[in-house]
């Protein structure tokens, strides 16, 4: 297995290069220029992975060709799988892309190294009005006080369940006002066999970080350097979670999760209950058709969420940032975002009713509240992908049994430290 793992790996590193290296001979012929004429113009590369997207960031690039006409844009749509090591790759080299996609994960440690240009001195300039995307999703791609990134989309997460299961138990449908007792209740009526009414997912994102808040826990540290979840509120939750498994029994166990996890069980009608992402509705849908159901997450102490999502970045070394800075522009127009409305949630508020209405009878509405009250994802800012790393292995530890809760968070702790001290 391992072997295995390493040769995907060196397969993924291998299949960047060759991108790089044809993206290199392109960018080789472009000769990009900011002047001439009344505005910007020449050649600029553009990256982003989804090729599901590419008829909404076709249409994007229409709508900055009505202010930009003489830009010329080379998309460079890149496998998911190769993404991030491209991107690394390529800003380290001389076929770095002018725009590309970035999300919180990444962007924490490529706006630290100085790899993208902040875009105040530009917002400021043109006068664009960026209260027309949450707060928390400026908060996203904000480093050092300056935005340095156009929200392009956002996702927040959502109760998803299967009404066939409800309905063979005459168990009533989740709502709105939900609690964790409610849950509870709802699936030890549910659990039965091989059908769980619950699926505890040791996901951070998707489950452990939005049951921490609700329960009045915290994640971070105070300056926001470091995971810090050795506390009562973040304990206590992550127990109720355990407890869904190995208490009361509503939820596959950790070790289960290994063999099948709970999103293809929930797939396969195994699962009544699941929480999920927005980006899941159209692969839920489709499995489960009409007996697919949407609800809010259900609460503790107070609602909560965790809100996520795309932004668009400019290369600091862009040797063509007024060309660059219209395409990222061309995002803040209401018109693109209502381009995007068919693939994702669009940043831009208002544009978000054309997603919600793409499945009228399910109450997508639930996500777009969430963005009000929602944080953003959690990510420490410093040597983040360590930390990552570590985080990921607790929970596992935790999920099978390994640690204890309150042990277990309390080794991070000491762990992360060691790593935020190393980085200093």
């Amino acid at each position: 297995m391992k072997g295995e793992k390493n040769l995907m790996k060196k397969i993924i590193v291998i299949s960047a290069i060759v991108i790089l290296v044809s993206l290199a001979l392109v960018a080789c012929g472009n000769g990009g220029s900011s002047g001439g004429g009344d505005g910007p113009s020449g050649d600029i590369t553009f990256f982003y992975w989804g090729d599901e997207q590419r008829s909404a960031m076709d249409n994007v690039i229409g709508v900055m060709k009505e202010f930009a006409p003489d830009v010329n844009v080379e998309t460079t749509v890149i496998p998911w799988g190769q993404y991030w090591t491209t991107v690394q790759i390529a800003l380290a080299s001389a076929a770095e892309p002018d725009v590309f996609w970035v999300n919180k994960n990444n962007a924490v440690s490529f706006f630290a190294a100085g790899f993208a240009q902040e875009i105040e001195t530009y917002i400021e300039r043109d006068n664009i009005d960026v209260s027309v995307f949450p707060q928390a999703l400026q908060d996203l791609y904000t480093h050092e006080g300056k935005l340095h990134a156009i929200p392009k989309d956002f996702d927040t997460i959502a109760l998803y369940y299967n009404k066939a299961l409800f309905d063979a138990k005459d168990v009533s449908y989740p709502t709105d006002s939900w609690t964790w007792d409610d849950l509870l209740n709802a699936a030890l009526q549910l659990t039965e066999g091989n059908v769980f009414g619950f699926g505890s997912t040791a996901w951070g994102q998707g489950m452990v970080f939005p049951w921490i808040l609700s329960n009045g826990g915290s994640i971070l540290s105070a300056d926001g350097t470091s995971f810090d979840l050795d506390n009562p509120g973040a304990i206590e939750a992550v127990q109720w979670l355990i407890d869904a498994m190995y208490v009361h029994g509503i939820s596959p166990d950790g070790a289960s999760q290994l063999e099948m996890d709970c999103f293809e069980r929930f797939q396969a009608g195994q699962i009544a209950m699941l929480t999920g992402g927005s980006w899941s509705v159209s692969v839920y849908k489709e499995m489960l058709g009409d007996n697919l159901g949407v609800a809010r997450l259900p609460i503790s102490q107070q609602p909560s969420n965790i809100i996520h999502g795309l932004g668009i970045t400019m290369s600091a070394r862009s040797e063509n940032k007024e060309a660059a800075w219209a395409l990222q522009k061309a995002f803040t127009i209401r018109e693109s975002g209502e381009a995007q409305a068919v693939a994702v949630i669009p940043a831009y508020t208002g544009a978000e009713s054309i997603w919600v209405n793409n499945f009228p009878e399910l109450n997508l509405q639930v996500f777009i509240d969430a963005a009000q009250y929602a944080t953003p994802v959690p990510v420490p800012t410093v040597s983040s992908p360590a930390q990552q790393a570590a985080f990921d292995d607790v929970l596992q530890s935790i999920w099978i049994q390994e640690e204890d809760v309150a042990t277990a968070f309390r080794r991070l702790s000491g762990e992360v430290a060691t790593i935020v001290a190393e980085a200093e």
